[in-house]
């Protein structure tokens, strides 16, 4: 739940929240989408890219399709704000790497 601006705390919030639904979901396609692209750590790191208020609506259409025992829901649901995010992050870092000078090497 996202209240007040201490982004330290939302952080820690933000991950604590996605490892814990990694951990009860035994999913092994969600260990591996988070793993493999290791958004909740890199995002974390670099900032957070996301408005903390729009996260905090996903995470909580997540939290209440896992109390409906609606699966499938949750998992399309959490599919969609990593991926998401992933997107803003990738976004970030173009940007970042234009700014730098860095020229796209998948052109």
């Amino acid at each position: 739940c996202v209240e007040g601006d201490n982004v330290d705390s939302i952080k820690e919030d933000d991950y604590s929240l996605h490892m814990e639904i990694m951990r009860q979901s035994k999913s092994s396609c969600l260990f591996e989408m988070i793993s493999t692209f290791n958004i909740v750590l890199i995002a974390n790191h670099k900032g957070l890219q996301k408005n903390p208020r729009k996260s905090d609506a996903e995470h909580r259409s997540i939290i209440t399709a896992i109390a409906r025992g609606d699966g499938p829901g949750a998992e399309q649901t959490m599919y969609e704000h990593i991926l998401e995010s992933r997107n803003v992050l990738s976004q970030a870092v173009r940007q970042e790497a234009e700014q730098d000078g860095v020229q796209d090497v998948r052109n």
